[in-house]
């Protein structure tokens, strides 16, 4: 029974902690690029790749179990300021995210709500975030586990009930593959990969070392694969129940289908999920930003201030005020020019650049450490290691090119944040005169 609430937790934390209420923003994003059906493969395909390149983190993880993943891996692979460089951009798409949950979530309210400024509904809730995180108060793995397993039985329960009766909509034939296929999956597939983005942080949630064998190595294709299947019967619900305009119009086209299924009351179905979606998924992800601003501070990477920890809980208060107050400044940005879809584009471009550098510094580490202990060992080629290092960058190039008639802003944005996060690595502070330090703890590591 222990084993499997073990795997359990780790299936559900990697499922959740994907499944945020931007997934459906991104789902009516690859409505204005690809067919349903070609939907339905960059899906299927993006997901596969999160499945292969979940063997690549899971040996990552073995080496280093329990560490903050995406800092640890990079640093002890990658040359100090590449690694750097790569963190910062991972730690703003955090901001971001942060940004356009709690937007989103001001959306669904105002359905309900209209009479409530969207700003302040984004602002409330962040607050109420950093407060629960200044006191150290994380949710229970049981709670944890039943917030997500309801937030995907409903979505899969709701998408089944609509979809069900109206599979005659789909006319899906010859007419298939017309209208270039190739190029609907290409602009769709890096947008895809956001979809799955954060399985990858149940690597820090180990219960033991011994975990890392099996257990987190085996959880990780299991929590994608759960979310392929939610997210294609939701795609195909969407698709059979509303036209194609209806649902690229919106940012939360999960609201309009529960409005013709069920009425006005609808509204509050809507409202029901985007609140398991916070709970599963937008209060670990200001956890998560936060640990890993600790993390850089402790280095010397950032102020010391930054990395200051809370005598009574434990939790690092300095890391979760950074990420409050930035988390707000993005979501100020976001909320006065209506920049969700941009930023979760540019989002999924940042994060496929990431997860190639993942799999880059697994082939450094077999070369520099090559009898380092690990205890589980990416069954993937050589050869398909480099292909995935190359198609992760490509798609996530693609999907920066998939909103038709925002090319350039999503352009300007990319290139602001790498420009940023460039700055930023030579801003840091004590970099120069801690680079030695920090390639003797890489070592150490």
């Amino acid at each position: 029974m222990k084993k499997a609430f073990e795997l359990g937790f780790y299936v559900t934390f990697g499922a959740g902690i994907a499944f945020g209420i931007s997934s459906f923003t991104i789902l009516s994003e690859l409505f204005k690029v690809a067919s349903s059906f070609w939907l339905v493969v960059s899906i299927c395909l993006a997901g596969f790749i999160c499945m292969l390149l979940s063997s690549s983190i899971a040996e990552l993880a073995s080496m280093y179990p329990s560490s903050p993943g995406v800092r640890t891996y990079l640093k002890v692979a990658l040359p100090p300021r590449t690694s750097l460089f790569l963190v910062y951009l991972y730690l703003i798409f955090m901001i971001m995210v942060a940004g356009i949950e709690s937007y989103l979530f001001a959306l669904v309210v105002r359905q309900l709500f209209p009479q409530l400024p969207a700003l302040a509904v984004v602002i409330t809730l962040l607050v109420c975030t950093v407060a629960v995180n200044l006191l150290g108060l994380e949710l229970p793995r049981g709670v944890q586990m039943f917030t997500t397993t309801a937030l995907i039985l409903s979505v899969l329960f709701l998408g089944v009930a609509g979809a069900a009766p109206h599979l005659g909509n789909l006319h899906w034939g010859a007419s298939v593959f017309s209208g270039h296929p190739l190029s609907q999956i290409s602009d769709a597939l890096g947008s895809a990969v956001y979809l799955f983005i954060g399985f990858e942080w149940v690597t820090m949630m180990g219960f033991s070392a011994k975990s890392y064998e099996h257990k987190i190595p085996i959880s990780m294709p299991l929590a994608i694969l759960t979310n392929i299947v939610a997210y294609c019967i939701f795609a195909l619900a969407l698709a059979t129940r509303m036209p194609k305009e209806s649902i690229t119009v919106t940012a939360i086209p999960q609201l309009p289908y529960f409005v013709q299924i069920f009425g006005p009351r609808g509204a509050y179905v809507g409202l029901a999920l985007s609140i398991l979606a916070i709970v599963s998924c937008f209060n670990a992800g200001v956890m998560g930003g936060s640990r890993l601003i600790h993390a850089l501070a402790r280095e010397g990477n950032f102020p010391k201030s930054w990395g200051t920890i809370s005598i009574t809980t434990g939790a690092p208060i300095g890391g979760v005020l950074v990420l409050g107050v930035l988390a707000t400044i993005a979501s100020v940005i976001i909320v006065s020019f209506e920049l969700e879809e941009v930023a979760a584009v540019v989002g999924s471009g940042i994060v496929c650049c990431v997860y190639a550098a993942f799999v880059w510094a697994v082939l450094r580490l077999r070369k520099t450490q090559p009898n380092a202990r690990r205890t589980f060992r990416s069954p993937l080629p050589i050869w398909l290691h480099w292909i995935l290092i190359v198609a992760l960058p490509a798609a996530g190039v693609g999907a920066l090119f998939g909103i038709k008639g925002k090319t350039i802003q999503v352009l300007a944005t990319t290139i602001g944040l790498v420009v940023v996060s460039a700055v930023t690595v030579f801003w840091s502070t004590k970099y120069k005169s801690n680079e030695a330090a920090m390639r003797l703890q890489a070592n150490v590591s």
